[in-house]
């Protein structure tokens, strides 16, 4: 259940062995870039560790070397324990991910957002969820912003990028956005993870891309 943390995007690494986990923070996703020193005081002492407190969560925020989350679930936790320590956790480090995210790309993004406009004309950026698929599954994809809150649910095709959209995630569906952020860095391209109204079009993906689709 906690792997499922992964999808976060100030979230570098889920570990642990038998009830004791390990959540991995990190500053960028797709260089794991850290923080330094003031910035892991703000995110740990400064917000994680009295949010998740208050939310009900007992763990330790570490920054004895890259900050990490620790915890140690009692030996009787089933399920339902977890289920709930993942629904703290998945809050309580989204809200951590918008404010790291609202501080490190205000300007970066209107960059982004005009180099999008730009390209657009010429077929080398996309908000059309399949045709994104279809770039990132191709390693076309130099850049991607996706929203944070958004979920589509779905699949993509191994080899075409094909997505098939589905009313719910079940056992064939899933995050497709997630999917696609995937399979951008597995080629060398970058995610940003970013608010809607960050976003250039209402879709959750935008794509900018090396070459024209």
């Amino acid at each position: 259940t906690l792997e499922k943390l992964y999808d976060l995007p100030i979230v570098g690494d889920v570990r642990g062995e038998g009830f004791f986990y390990g959540i991995e923070l990190v500053k960028d996703k797709a260089t794991k870039e850290t923080f330094d020193d003031d910035e892991s005081e703000r995110l740990l002492r400064g917000f994680l560790t009295p949010a998740l407190w208050e939310a009900g969560l007992y763990c330790r925020a570490d920054d004895r070397g890259d900050p990490v989350v620790q915890l140690a679930p009692p030996l009787i936790s089933g399920q339902a324990e977890f289920d709930a320590i993942y629904d703290i956790l998945h809050n309580v480090l989204s809200e951590a991910a918008r404010r790291l995210l609202d501080r490190q790309h205000a300007g970066e993004i209107e960059v982004l957002k005009a180099e999008f406009a730009d390209r657009k004309g010429s077929a080398r950026a996309t908000a059309d969820i399949d045709q994104a698929a279809r770039a990132a599954t191709q390693g076309a994809v130099q850049t991607l912003l996706v929203d944070i809150d958004r979920t589509v649910p779905g699949s993509v095709d191994d080899k075409s990028g094909a997505v098939t959209f589905a009313e719910t995630d079940d056992a064939v569906a899933y995050g497709v956005v997630d999917e696609i952020a995937r399979r951008v860095l597995d080629t060398g391209g970058r995610v940003l993870a970013v608010r809607a109204q960050d976003l250039p079009t209402d879709s959750p993906v935008a794509a900018i891309l090396r070459w024209a689709a």
